[in-house]
């Protein structure tokens, strides 16, 4: 964003034997370089919450036109209608998207769950489902899955799908970024040693084959709520 031009300055340099003063001198030259825009590419951050509008047109200037939210700081709120059925109330949402949109920002990268060391507690949608819709203490979600790691618990299905699908339709109809959904943070790490009970919370089971089983289902529920839904996935750990 610098323009054109001749820009001057110096750096003093300090020692033992005295000081020195080196003269900068910089030349912009008036040539237009690809922004995100121009490359049709975008980039983003993570972020723990909702980010103000100027800092949003800030980061455009520095090539940030998306943003990485994160479901367990930032999620519309569930309102459960019965056993099985919810609302969701995206009032906060609204305001902060229709913001984000205004600032320049092209797309939200969706975390709905974080780093699978701490699965299944760290699986934030499923976990919020379970409590929130069927009623699930953190130790009975944790015993839920306990009984099958390697597949979503059944009657956490259709919310999963439903949940998935409020969200994208109210995105599109309400004109937000695109959102693009990711199950969970870095689910490569199904390749590390199996995780055992953690004594400091019995409810962690930590990585193991079944991070892989959670994410491929999570990401076929997606589609199947949502074909058109882009899905993000942060693959390191990854054997060849």
């Amino acid at each position: 964003q610098t323009g054109p031009g001749f820009y001057r300055g110096k750096a003093v340099i300090s020692a033992d034997q005295g000081n020195a003063v080196l003269e900068i001198r910089v030349r912009v030259l008036p040539i237009h370089l690809l922004d995100m825009k121009d490359a049709g590419l975008m980039m983003g951050g993570c972020v723990s919450g909702l980010l103000p509008r100027h800092e949003m047109e800030t980061m455009l200037k520095y090539n940030h036109n998306m943003i990485n939210l994160w479901l367990s700081g930032v999620a519309p709120t569930i309102l459960p209608r019965g056993q099985d059925d919810f609302d969701l109330d995206f009032t906060l949402m609204d305001d902060f998207m229709a913001q984000a949109k205004a600032a320049g920002i092209l797309a939200n990268v969706w975390f709905l769950g974080g780093d699978p060391y701490g699965f299944p507690m760290t699986i934030t949608l499923e976990r919020e489902l379970a409590k929130q819709v069927l009623g699930m203490t953190n130790q009975q979600y944790a015993e839920c899955i306990d009984k099958d790691r390697m597949n979503i618990p059944p009657q956490i299905v259709p919310l999963y799908r439903k949940w998935v699908a409020k969200v994208m339709q109210h995105a599109r109809d309400s004109g937000w970024p695109e959102q693009i959904l990711t199950p969970f943070d870095e689910p490569a790490k199904w390749v590390q040693t199996p995780g055992r009970k953690n004594s400091e919370n019995p409810n962690v089971m930590g990585t193991g084959p079944w991070i892989r089983s959670h994410f491929e289902q999570a990401c076929a529920l997606i589609h199947e709520a949502w074909p058109a839904a882009r899905i993000y996935g942060s693959i390191h750990h990854a054997e060849p």
